[in-house]
């Protein structure tokens, strides 16, 4: 198998704009404990690194990651003259174990 990764996401909005938005991605740096479960193929090049295959399937990957439990937090102050909402959806990091190949990445999440 490949090596293990942590990754997480952080969508942050403001009146239902985007504010921010962080994908987080680093090595674990000991092997992760835990049965490999569901997987995402990914298509890259072979140059291209995690991070950038991810942003390039943005949609793909978070669809397939967000089957996991996800936080959101939510504010909103109402007052006859304004509404305010800050709303965060965030993805906890989880270890992940990534193949590369040529083409693809394969990404298996570990529980």
């Amino acid at each position: 198998m490949g090596d293990d990764y942590l990754i997480g996401y952080r969508l942050t909005t403001n009146n239902a704009t985007l504010q921010n938005e962080t994908l987080s991605i680093s090595k674990a740096m000991v092997p992760c404990k835990g049965n490999l479960t569901s997987f995402v193929r990914l298509q890259r090049t072979s140059d291209e690194s995690l991070k950038t295959t991810i942003q390039n399937h943005e949609e793909e990957f978070l669809s397939f990651a967000m089957q996991q439990p996800i936080q959101l937090k939510s504010n909103s102050l109402i007052s006859p003259l304004f509404q305010n909402s800050h709303d965060t959806l965030t993805l906890p990091a989880q270890c992940y174990a990534v193949d590369f190949n040529e083409d693809f990445a394969t990404i298996t999440l570990l529980q």
